[in-house]
């Protein structure tokens, strides 16, 4: 890894981590302080009011009658992980496309430093700044609720439904920085980086519409990361290895590509 690299890269970037990261922590404590077990049910009354296909394609279905599985339900169902969609886009092709598509590549490669020794760099940044944004939930979440309904946390479920979102936002994250090593062209490169990570929430939307619509979750990392059923189930590894597993392999073809593709410099 390149110190200097790591370092100017953070730089460049560290505003942008800290805006979503602010934005996810305001949606995550407004959630949270709109619990109140007195008057869930009059919610719930309340969002059967509203159109039930735009209810349940954003997963606002309360499950599981608790603080955690309030949460669950109305804020890692798909603010959790939509917000940081957009922020896995917007840096995954920032990390390296931007850098060739500007020309600073160049002068990148024409320092000692090796072609895998520069993209290990971006990726460790990357994955970094994915696990300050989910720590940043965490710690936000935690000091809340401790203040306002303290012994009503859940701790080890909610650690492991932030645990699996950070594996899930991996995940995703691999695939936009593989697109970002993959294609010359910056607009082919933001396209692939884009459609797929979207793609997932559609699919999840159309999933959540029924049963008929169930063969979407085929087509969807997000059916490794469901968090009322973390909740139910308690600790389930294999959607963390999966998740994990992806993100280890895409990463490691992202290397291999850059180290052999022909850069347009």
């Amino acid at each position: 890894m390149s110190i200097p690299l790591f370092k100017a890269t953070f730089k460049t970037n560290w505003k942008l981590l800290l805006m979503f990261t602010a934005v996810m922590i305001f949606y995550s404590l407004t959630i949270m302080f709109m619990y109140d077990p007195v008057v869930i049910d009059s919610m719930e009354a309340m969002l059967k009011l509203l159109p039930q296909e735009l209810i349940k394609a954003f997963g606002y279905q309360l499950q599981v009658p608790s603080y955690v599985g309030f949460v669950a339900s109305y804020f890692y169902g798909f603010l959790a992980v939509g917000f940081p969609t957009i922020f896995t886009v917007i840096v995954g092709y920032r990390l390296v496309g931007k850098m060739v598509d500007n020309g600073s590549m160049a002068y990148l490669l024409a320092t000692p430093n090796s072609r895998f020794k520069i993209v290990l760099t971006q990726a460790i940044v990357f994955v970094l700044m994915l696990a300050l944004l989910v720590v940043g939930i965490i710690v936000a979440g935690i000091i809340f609720s401790e203040m306002r309904f303290p012994g009503e946390l859940e701790m080890d479920k909610f650690l492991l439904v932030n645990v699996t979102l950070f594996f899930y936002l991996f995940a995703i994250s691999s695939i936009s920085f593989l697109a970002s090593c993959l294609f010359n062209d910056g607009k082919n490169a933001v396209l692939l980086g884009t459609s797929l990570p979207v793609g997932f929430l559609i699919f999840q939307m159309l999933r959540a519409q029924g049963d008929t619509l169930e063969v979407f979750k085929y087509f969807t990392l997000l059916t490794l990361y469901q968090p009322n059923d973390i909740i139910v189930a308690g600790y389930q590894p294999w959607p963390m290895v999966a998740l994990a597993v992806i993100g280890f392999v895409l990463y490691s073809l992202s290397f291999v590509i850059f180290k052999r593709r022909n850069l347009p410099i």
